[in-house]
C-alpha cells in the first residue's frame, strides 16, 4: 500500500471542450462525464449538466502522485 502526507493523487483526463482549460482554476467543481467511446471528460460543473455527472471533483495543482498522465506525444 502507498501512503502520502497530503493524499492527493491527479488524473489527467481530457477537456469535453479544450476551451474550456482556461476556466479550470483551482477550485473550481467539475463533473466526469463519459463520452461514447468508454473515455472520461470533464467540465465545469453546473445545474444544466449535473444530471449527467458519473462524479465530481476539484481542480488541484498540488497534487502528491499523478495518475493517468499522457505521454510526451498525446501532449500535442
Amino acid at each position: 500500500m502507498m501512503q502520502t502526507p497530503r493524499g492527493d493523487i491527479a488524473y489527467h483526463l481530457r477537456l469535453t471542450n479544450p476551451d474550456l482549460c482556461q476556466t479550470l482554476d483551482e477550485g473550481v467543481v467539475v463533473g466526469f462525464f463519459g463520452d461514447d467511446g468508454g473515455v472520461a471528460t470533464i467540465e465545469p460543473l453546473s445545474n444544466e449538466n449535473v444530471s449527467q455527472a458519473v462524479m465530481a471533483g476539484v481542480i488541484s495543482r498540488s497534487a502528491y502522485v499523478e495518475a493517468h498522465a499522457p505521454s510526451e506525444s498525446d501532449k500535442g
